[in-house]
């Protein structure tokens, strides 16, 4: 299947403007959300230093998506997820903490 070397190309012209504003509106609050993490972490930490990785490594994919469309790989946007995700569950502290 042929496809845009560009990700925001490939979803406007799958989904409309529409769709790639709410691709856009996702990635801005999820990076948002990383970085209101990121201040919330001790300096010094492994939670603190896993988190900036994984906010540069979702920068890096949104630099590449100019480049090349890797949003439609499950290889690569699984296991970015999944690692945002860690990272924000990272920043909520233990269970003790939380109440």
């Amino acid at each position: 299947m042929y496809h845009a070397h560009n990700s925001y190309l490939q979803v406007l012209a799958e989904v409309g403007l529409v769709g790639l504003l709410l691709i856009v509106l996702f990635w801005a609050v999820a990076l948002k959300a990383l970085l209101g993490t990121l201040g919330n972490l001790p300096s010094g930490s492994f939670e603190r230093a896993f988190t900036l990785g994984v906010i540069f490594s979702a920068l890096a994919q949104l630099v590449v998506g100019v480049f090349d469309y890797n949003w439609g790989a499950p290889s690569i946007m699984l296991p970015l997820m999944f690692l945002m995700g860690l990272a924000l569950a990272a920043g909520r502290g233990t269970p003790g903490e939380i109440a």
